[in-house]
């Protein structure tokens, strides 16, 4: 049987990740480093581990604004996991119907993939083989547009906690008195509040990409092939979810890999996060649909590609309870899927809003201030 892949070079190289990190930030105190430099804001590091973040500190010492860090392992990650994915007859199942055999790097057993791809990355060279390519074409553009989003994604969660006042939240020394709990407490409340400052980051992040292409969607189909499929609001949303939920797999694979259990849940499951996106999701869908069929239609859509990611990327799956949820979050007591998590961590977070809008408040001020 003839392949269904190609060894072609990728259309989206390393210089795209660095290129669509930097295109993607909403506010740039200084002019774009050259890719793979170091500097006071921006930094792309040649690690293979899937992480990103952002911090006020280095060496113990305040910088003088926040710097941003990726590791090419975000990029390794999201190439060999989306092509995988998109593989898959059933997600995006209108798009070239037919046996497509997924893209793999051989380089690695099948435990560790997804989690480390340091044998790519290290500090003397930046290593990358050209991944092999799907020979159908929409596919092939499917994949490169699913990778651009979740890109665009990752890179707008990090700066949502700039925006919104997390960093001076973490910087706070008295993190118990922010959550009115006793001191023997502090440990186990503390991961409950980073963990919900991350839904809070997803959901300006979701919100904000969204509404980056909403509105001129025709400019971006004419001018970018892989975004062939995006013929309405409703489908650029779906893209968006469906990127984002694998950045939500891909955290969780990460996270479970580390050695201690205090950095294991630095992150909400992947169930969690996604449960959140799709409230966000439901709320930007139901004023763009007319009737119910067309919002059957489009939960059904990405419902089923939500399922293949969790399937091909093996994390526990969402339950049908869970996802009932959404439509009864004030009287389902239900605990699978993440609904318990996701509740108990909105909670925190709604404990926790006040002290937040003070902090929001004051980077909105430093921003006016710099011009």
């Amino acid at each position: 049987m003839e392949s269904n892949i190609d060894a072609k070079p990728p259309t989206l190289s390393i210089n795209t990740f660095v290129e669509v990190l930097q295109t993607a930030f909403l506010f740039n105190p200084r002019n774009h480093p050259s890719p793979y430099a170091k500097s006071q804001w921006f930094q792309v590091n040649p690690k293979g581990k899937f992480n990103a973040q952002v911090t006020e500190y280095e060496l113990g010492q305040l910088l003088p604004g926040p710097k941003y860090e990726f590791n090419l392992g975000v990029w390794y990650a999201l190439l060999d996991s989306i092509a995988s994915i998109c593989a898959a007859q059933a997600f995006f199942s209108d798009i070239e119907t037919g046996p497509i055999s997924p893209p793999k790097y051989d380089l690695f057993g099948g435990t560790r993939r997804y989690q480390d791809y340091s044998i790519l990355a290290d500090k003397e060279a930046l290593l990358y083989p050209d991944p092999p390519r799907f020979r159908a074409p929409l596919r092939q553009q499917l994949a490169d547009q699913q990778i651009e989003i979740a890109v665009k994604f990752i890179s707008l969660h990090e700066q949502a906690h700039v925006f919104a006042g997390h960093l001076l939240f973490v910087r706070e020394a008295g993190s118990a008195r922010l959550l009115e709990i006793d001191e023997a407490d502090v440990s186990q409340h503390w991961g409950e509040a980073r963990r919900s400052i991350e839904l809070q980051a997803d959901a300006i992040a979701f919100q904000t990409l969204f509404q980056s292409c909403a509105g001129n969607l025709d400019e971006l189909r004419a001018s970018e092939p892989r975004f062939f499929n995006i013929q309405s609001t409703v489908d650029w949303l779906t893209a968006c979810l469906t990127a984002t939920a694998v950045v939500c797999c891909l955290f969780e694979i990460a996270d479970s890999v580390r050695t201690k259990e205090i950095h294991r849940r630095q992150h909400p499951t992947a169930k969690c996060r996604t449960l959140s996106l799709f409230q966000i999701f439901l709320t930007l869908l139901l004023p763009l649909v007319q009737t119910d069929d067309e919002l059957h239609l489009a939960l059904r859509r990405v419902l089923q590609n939500t399922a293949v990611i969790f399937q091909t990327l093996g994390v526990e799956p969402l339950e049908k309870e869970a996802l009932n949820w959404l439509w009864r979050p004030s009287s389902a007591t239900t605990d699978c899927g993440g609904v318990m998590e996701l509740r108990q961590l909105q909670e925190v977070l709604q404990r926790l809003e006040p002290k937040l809008q003070q902090y929001q408040a004051q980077v909105q001020q430093r921003l006016r201030s710099r011009g």
